[in-house]
């Protein structure tokens, strides 16, 4: 990783002639501590999107599982679709990029398969409790006993902007008619 000037300015280290530091361990990492606290500003600028729908190259070759995370993090500005909360603290997070027709059921990397979902709601859409209707809103299974959950019956989720990144309605329908209510018969997908 290079550093620019500015960043070599703000860790400046004074050596002695002995080659000693003459700043303390503590002093350093408060100051590696100042820059790593500067939020990073994921932006996917429209020119990407373009260039990848009307690339000659297969749409579903062309992601893979970091940058499918990378993509649904941004695409719902790594918040949690369903509740619209995060917990976090530094670079840790409670969101999970999530599939919507799983990969163990052939499902794609690509982030119109994706959704940003807090880990126990991510859990609880991976064993089918709840699932999506057409118009983008949750739909409980009736034999959940969860308050919580049920609680977000009929809400609709939070959709990206970009049209690129918007739940696939296929991908939806196959969650639906396969993975919904799979907790009462199986444990895993």
């Amino acid at each position: 990783m290079f550093m620019t000037h500015k960043e070599t300015a703000n860790l400046r280290i004074f050596f002695t002639e002995d080659h000693r530091i003459n700043e303390s361990i503590e002093e350093i990492d408060n100051k590696i501590d100042s820059i790593n606290n500067i939020p990073l500003q994921a932006a996917v600028d429209t020119s990407v999107t373009k260039k990848i729908e009307t690339s000659d190259t297969e749409i579903a070759n062309l992601f893979s599982a970091t940058s499918f995370r990378d993509f649904t993090m941004t695409a719902y500005k790594g918040k949690c679709a369903v509740t619209g909360r995060v917990i976090k603290y530094g670079q840790f997070m409670n969101i999970e990029a999530a599939h919507i027709q799983p990969k163990s059921h052939g499902g794609s990397f690509l982030p119109s398969n994706g959704l940003a979902l807090s880990r126990d709601i991510h859990w609880s859409f991976d064993k089918g409790f709840f699932t999506l209707n057409e118009d983008y809103t949750l739909l409980v299974h009736p034999s959940v006993e969860s308050d919580f959950l049920k609680s977000y019956e009929g809400q609709k989720i939070s959709i990206p902007e970009d049209k690129f990144f918007m739940p696939s309605h296929d991908s939806i329908k196959y969650h639906r008619e396969n993975v919904y209510g799979l907790f009462l018969t199986s444990g895993r997908l």
